[in-house]
């Protein structure tokens, strides 16, 4: 068994998935043999065409019921495997939102979930993305233990003044 007709390897991290979808590169359709949260293996071109480390634009068009989904991407060529013509590519440069919703077409086909139009434009339109820390950020820098330490010292300082006012009045 290859790597292309198979949806997990033991040792890869983002499995394999087969489903219905094509390719666009430069005006001509391929057929998507696999598809990974990193990569894809597209059937029929042409390796002379795209030689390994090649970096090229292209269009992943993925059918559902009712609606199409485009999305415009940024390949790089890793290898070709002559067995099944299939050439291997790794996203490059994908965005947040690309990341997103290649990470939400493949939960959702794993699970047997129907994608919709409105869950694509969901997970595309929130802004809830994992942001990394800045050095201002890590536990031990003062502005964060200001941050932390601040308010439940205001609390004790008012809890303080609340019995003291209240033992000078009785």
């Amino acid at each position: 068994m290859t790597d292309t007709d198979q949806t997990e390897h033991p040792l890869r991290k983002h499995p394999r998935i087969q489903m219905p979808a094509m390719l666009e590169v430069s005006g001509k359709e391929y057929e998507v043999g696999n598809l990974s949260e990193t990569g894809i293996g597209i059937i029929g071109m042409n390796p002379e065409d795209k030689p390994v480390g090649e970096v090229f634009r292209c269009r992943l068009i993925l059918p559902f019921l009712g609606f199409s989904l485009d999305v415009d991407l940024e390949v790089e060529v890793r290898h070709f495997e002559e067995k099944n013509k299939v050439l291997g590519c790794r996203f490059v440069n994908l965005t947040q939102e690309q990341t997103a919703m290649l990470n939400e077409i493949i939960r959702s086909f794993f699970s047997g979930d129907v994608v919709t139009s409105d869950s694509l434009l969901h997970v595309v339109s929130r802004e809830n993305f994992v942001k990394f820390r800045t050095k201002d950020d890590t536990p031990s820098s003062p502005k964060v233990l200001q941050k932390s330490w601040g308010t439940p010292v205001l609390l004790i300082i008012a809890l303080l003044l609340g019995i003291a006012m209240g033992y000078a009045l009785f």
